[in-house]
Formats: structure tokens, sequence, C-alpha cells
């Protein structure tokens, strides 16, 4: 794989992970009295938390799992009490934390992506009559509601006990932690991590067929690669953060990449410096450059180098191809 395509498939992977942070409720500030309760009471049972988290890392007993859950039901009932900015602020950020803690402790995240492999992979036959990868929050509630004997059918069958017993007391709880939005209508970061596991089959499947085309570069192939573009974004959405420049960026890359005629002629001259750099001497701007990326900050050396060693076709879209290149070496 040469440089160029490294460079341009790491800031890829790179945007695929961008996502977005929720934001607080509007209330009025606490008084002193409600001050103290919330940094005197409620504290008490944060700290409960915080002690049983860093005692237990990995495979967390059942019994300290439970002892979280208590302490996460105590912490968001003294938060939730007073009605005031600060404490609404901590109840809904330890909500959140505990929420986290709850999909990972009851091993909810790893059959999540047990479920969602099989729906990609079309191995359940019931999966495909509900819209369990939906992109609104309605949507996908709906799915999660009539669908509910199916996915409940599936964590049986392929999930952990603790996975088992967690949808069974909270399957409720769990449907609002999937399709409630926070109150500007993003997603919450425990949304943005279903989100992310959502797409890990989708992930893996552009992954190969980039992995695919890198090896390729020489051979007349037509991977369109721009439609995985789409591919990447309907999945990320609502979910994302990436505004309409990220998202152009992105796309951008993979038109890049679909550009058969520059690729071939940046991986040629790659091949050239790399193989035969005294070949590159003839051209005066490349005296100095040590490397194709330091080639590729130098546009007007870089046209003139591709205009003598490549057919014209390699520089057809040339001013649009380098900014998009610049962009990718450069972040």
């Amino acid at each position: 794989m040469t440089e160029i395509v490294r460079s341009l498939l790491i800031f890829i992977c790179l945007f695929i992970n961008t996502i977005a942070e929720p934001s607080i409720s509007n209330f009025q500030e606490c008084s002193p009295k409600e001050i103290v309760i919330s940094h005197g009471k409620c504290s008490l049972y944060v700290n409960e938390l915080i002690f049983l988290s860093e005692e237990y890392n990995e495979d967390v007993p059942m019994e300290a799992v439970n002892n979280m859950s208590r302490a996460c039901q105590s912490i968001t009932s003294c938060f939730g009490g007073l009605q005031c900015l600060e404490s609404q602020k901590n109840k809904e950020l330890y909500q959140r934390k505990c929420d986290s803690v709850q999909l990972k402790n009851f091993d909810v995240e790893s059959c999540l992506m047990l479920f969602y492999e099989e729906i990609y992979e079309k191995n359940s036959s019931c999966a495909s009559k509900y819209d369990f990868t939906a992109k609104t929050f309605q949507q996908k509630r709906e799915a999660f509601t009539s669908g509910k004997s199916c996915f409940l059918d599936f964590v049986k069958n392929n999930c952990s006990e603790r996975a088992q017993s967690y949808m069974k007391s909270d399957y409720d709880h769990f449907l609002d932690v999937l399709t409630v939005p926070s109150e500007n209508g993003m997603c919450t970061p425990v949304q943005n991590t279903i989100t992310k596991i959502q797409c890990v089959p989708v992930e893996r499947k552009v992954l190969i067929k980039m992995l695919g085309f890198s090896s390729s570069l020489d051979k007349d192939t037509d991977q369109h690669l721009t439609a995985t573009c789409q591919e990447i974004v309907d999945c990320i959405q609502p979910c994302s953060s990436v505004e309409s420049e990220g998202i152009n960026k992105l796309c951008g890359n993979f038109e890049l990449l679909d550009d058969k005629e520059f690729m071939d002629c940046a991986d040629k001259i790659e091949t050239i410096h790399n193989e035969n750099k005294e070949k590159l001497s003839g051209y005066k701007c490349m005296s100095g450059l040590d490397s194709i990326k330091t080639l590729t900050k130098n546009r007007d050396c870089m046209k003139e180098v591709m205009k003598g060693e490549c057919d014209e076709s390699a520089l057809k879209n040339f001013d649009r191809n380098w900014k998009i290149l610049d962009d990718a070496l450069s972040h």
C-alpha cells in the first residue's frame, strides 16, 4: 500500500469515529441549600460508584454489578429530586455514565454487536421484517417495540445470561436508552456507542473494499468506491456531529480513490521515487525533496512531474484531486 493511499484510508477511518456530544437541560440556578445537598448527600452515592468502578475494570462480578446498579439509582434519584440547574446537569451526566456502565457490565454491547452482524449477514428471517437499523429514533423505537419477540429470541439464543437478564428486567429502559435523544435532538454518548456498534459491519465491508482497491491500483478495476461514502454516512447518521464540510472531505477521499488515472499516476511517481530516484532528477523542482509526501506538498512540482511522467488524462481533475490529497495528507 502506497503512502498516498495509506493517508487517504487513515483519514477515512478517523472520520468514521467522529461522534456528537449532547446538550444539557435548562433550569434555574441552584440555591445554597440545594448545592449543599447536592455536594453532600448525592456525592456519597457518586463516591460509591467511583469506588466500585475503579475496583473492577474487567470481569466485574454480579455482586459488584448489582451494587453499581443500586448506586446509580441512588445517584439519579438524589440529583433528580433537586429541581435546579446544577443538580439536573449532574442527574443527566450520571444517568448517561450509568447507562454506559450497565450496557458494558451486562454484556449488552457485545450482544448488540452480534445482533447487527446477524442483520447485515441476513442470517435471521424475523429480523428482516423490522427496521432495526432505522435512521430515526421513532422508527427505531417502533422496530424494537413491534419486533421485541424477534430481538429477545436472538438474545436468548446468542447472548450471555447477563444480557438476557438485563433485557428481561429492563427492556423498557433499554428502549429509552436506544431511542430517546438529548433535549437538542442529538444522540447521547450511549447512543453514539450503539451507533458505532451498529456500523461495525458496514465499516468492515467498506474496509474490505478499500483494501482490495489499494492492492490492485495497477489493474483495470472499477471499484466505484464513491458509493461506499453514502453507506458510511447513512449508517452514522443521526449520530454524527460532522458538518457537511467534513462529509464532503470524506466523500472527496473516495472520489480521489475512484479517479484511477490520477491515482495510477501518483502511484507510478511514488514507485519511481522509491526505486529509481535519479530518474526524477531532471525536474528542477525535485531538488531536495526526500519523500513522496514532501512532493505532494508542492502543488506546482507535483503537476509538473505528473505531466512529464503520465498521460494527460491523469491531470483532467488535477485541481480538485490536489485539494483532496492535500487535505488528507495534512490531516
